[in-house]
């Protein structure tokens, strides 16, 4: 082909532009939006200018191009390690041994869900965040159990243990104890919350054993 047959590609500026934000994959960012397991991290972003302004090209079926939008600036997604415990106790309601509520109260019922949506942190860290505070939903609401009401929960957890003869640092009957612990009337989404506290990560899926070796003085002060 001769340099006269070369037409080259017709190329055009839209007159009424649309308005585009372009995001940078950083390679963090990619590897997560790639991963099939769910996020565990949470980014901040931040606008940047660039010098050199970005088009945004749309092709025609005859081969030309038109420019539909411009681009001064891109995202940027930078990584953060947002204060998660801080976040859910200003967003969660306070539960007693009593019943009362304390703290931050809502005439709409707030579920674990509902706060994560509103809640500016990744999945996984919000639910990092939501066993290290024993938090719980009882009827539809989240709570974080106060001092006493982990405090009870557990005197029920031990004496009922006693009572039965199992060792905690084996692995558990929940499904009985909490049976047991029903009787003391404390609530059970309470007793799971601090089952789950305990919970050694390796007996995840398996027959619960519990760590109490280095977490059990956490517990009264998990709220």
């Amino acid at each position: 082909m001769s340099a006269e047959d070369d037409q080259g590609i017709a190329f055009s500026i839209a007159h009424d532009p649309q308005r585009y934000r372009l995001l940078e994959l950083s390679p963090p960012l990619l590897d997560l939006l790639s991963s099939t397991d769910p996020p565990g991290q949470t980014f901040q972003l931040r606008q940047v200018h660039i010098s050199n302004s970005v088009f945004v090209l749309q092709p025609a079926k005859d081969g030309s191009l038109t420019a539909v939008s411009k681009c001064e600036a891109t995202l940027e997604a930078i990584p953060q390690s947002p204060p998660c415990i801080s976040l859910l106790k200003a967003a969660l309601p306070v539960h007693s041994d009593e019943e009362q509520p304390i703290g931050p109260t809502s005439s709409k019922s707030q579920s674990k869900q509902s706060v994560l949506v509103d809640t500016p942190v990744s999945s996984q860290e919000f639910n990092r965040a939501w066993v290290d505070l024993c938090a719980f939903e009882l009827e539809g609401r989240a709570w974080i159990p106060t001092s006493s009401l982990l405090w009870k929960v557990w005197r029920s957890i031990i004496s009922a243990s006693t009572i039965k003869g199992l060792p905690l640092d084996k692995a558990l009957d929940v499904q009985s104890l909490a049976s047991m612990v029903e009787g003391d009337e404390i609530h059970i989404p309470a007793f799971n919350a601090i089952i789950e506290r305990l919970q050694d990560e390796k007996s995840a899926g398996q027959a619960r054993t519990l760590r109490l070796s280095h977490r059990h003085g956490k517990v009264a002060k998990a709220h």
